[in-house]
C-alpha cells in the first residue's frame, strides 16, 4: 500500500526497507518478481535494505554490505557475491559451507587432503591463502566428475534430500541429492560449478 502511493506521483528514488520481511515464502517470492518487473518499467532508483541475500542478489544491480554501520565492500552485485572482501562479507551474503586453500594458478585452489578446485573471476595470486564457499545446489554427483569426495550422511529436509559431503580432509558440503538411500555413503564424484564459488582472500 505504502510503495503503491509513493508511485501515484513520478518519483526519482525509492527506499524500502525489509519490503517483504513479514511475509510468508511463496508470497515474498511473488512480490520479489513483481517488484523485479517494476524496476525496469520506472525511471526511479530503488534503494532496498535486506537481510536476505537471495533478495539482494536478485534485486540488486549493485551491493553495498554493511555491519555495526561500517562499509564492508560495495560492488556490482555479480562482483561482490564472486569474490567477497573477507569471510565476514561472505557470511553475510549467506555463505555456510567454508573451506580454506592456497591460490596455485590464477583459476586455480589447491585444498587441504588432495585436490584443486577451478574457479572463475578475477585472477588470483599464486601463494596467497583463501577462502571459498559454494552453495549445496551447486554441487551435484556425478559418476565421472571431476572431484572425488566422501559421502558421509544424508538427511530429509521438507521433502528434498541433502548430503553431507567431505571434500579433501578437511572440508565439509552439502550437496542436493535425489534420495536418501544409505547406499548413497561412501566415495563419490562431484561437480562443482566453476562460477558458483565464492572466493576470498584470507588474512
Amino acid at each position: 500500500m505504502a510503495l503503491a502511493r509513493a508511485l501515484v506521483r513520478p518519483v526519482k528514488v525509492m527506499l524500502l526497507d525489509e519490503p517483504f520481511s513479514a511475509l510468508d515464502a511463496p508470497l515474498r517470492s511473488r512480490l520479489r518478481r513483481e517488484l523485479r518487473n517494476l524496476q525496469r518499467e520506472i525511471a526511479a532508483t530503488t534503494i532496498i535494505v535486506t537481510h536476505d541475500p537471495v533478495e539482494a542478489a536478485f534485486l540488486a544491480d549493485e551491493l553495498l554490505v554493511l555491519n555495526n554501520g561500517r562499509v564492508l565492500q560495495a560492488g556490482p552485485t555479480e562482483g561482490v557475491f564472486s569474490r567477497p572482501a573477507s569471510e565476514l562479507v561472505a557470511r553475510l551474503l549467506g555463505a555456510e559451507d567454508l573451506g580454506e586453500g592456497i591460490a596455485v594458478a590464477e583459476d586455480r585452489i589447491a585444498i587441504e587432503g588432495g585436490g584443486t578446485l577451478v574457479v572463475v573471476g578475477p585472477a588470483l595470486r599464486a601463494g596467497d591463502r583463501v577462502g571459498w564457499s559454494v552453495r549445496p545446489d551447486r554441487v551435484r554427483l556425478n559418476a565421472s566428475g571431476r572431484y572425488e569426495a566422501t559421502i558421509e550422511n544424508t538427511i530429509a529436509i521438507g521433502g528434498r534430500y541433502e548430503a553431507a559431503v567431505r571434500l579433501g580432509t578437511s572440508t565439509l558440503l552439502r550437496a542436493h541429492v535425489d534420495t536418501g538411500d544409505s547406499a548413497l555413503i561412501g566415495r563419490c564424484r562431484l561437480d562443482i560449478e566453476p562460477g558458483a564459488i565464492q572466493v576470498w582472500k584470507v588474512a
